[in-house]
């Protein structure tokens, strides 16, 4: 029983028996392994939860007896797997930055908004002759149903539920 929780509570990486006291020497002076610190039962409750939610994305099935070192060496490196994984693709110029993709679309639908404003008095003249009627009631009507479907087209759909 000692060993089995001296296997599951110790970093195989850190023992004496795999790594040589030169090698553990280095380590702690360069800061190889900084230590995490957990200062509140609160800290130690979400640090259990980080780690039991990243085993369930990755689909490590819950054997019901807890949190041990090796499921806490698993998570770590899955989340530096993925770390470097997004690393990479933004290297690639697969990601973005967020703000400058959000203020580019911006951007983007407010020129779109401006040159759907302006479309009924640079066609409303050119349409009243095509249809032989007066331009003074048709840029003003083709105006209101412009600004009427702008407006449409701003609210949210009703199945996506409240904007965030």
């Amino acid at each position: 029983a000692a060993r089995n929780a001296w296997i599951g509570s110790t970093d195989p990486a850190r023992s004496k028996v795999r790594t040589s006291s030169e090698v553990r020497t280095r380590s702690a002076q360069q800061g190889a392994h900084p230590t995490a610190q957990v200062r509140t039962e609160d800290e130690a409750r979400d640090a259990i939860s980080l780690i039991a939610r990243v085993l369930g994305e990755e689909g490590v099935p819950d054997d019901g007896k807890g949190i041990d070192f090796g499921k806490a060496r698993t998570a770590e490196l899955i989340l530096k797997a993925r770390q470097r994984s997004l690393d990479q693709a933004e290297q690639e110029g697969r990601l973005v930055d967020r703000s400058a993709a959000e203020k580019l679309f911006f951007e983007t639908a407010r020129d779109m908004r401006d040159a759907w404003l302006s479309w009924p008095a640079r066609i409303g003249i050119e349409l009243a002759d095509e249809l032989g009627i007066d331009a003074r009631f048709l840029t003003p009507a083709l105006t209101r149903q412009v600004h009427r479907h702008l407006a449409e087209m701003g609210e949210p759909p009703a199945d996506l539920g409240p904007a965030h």
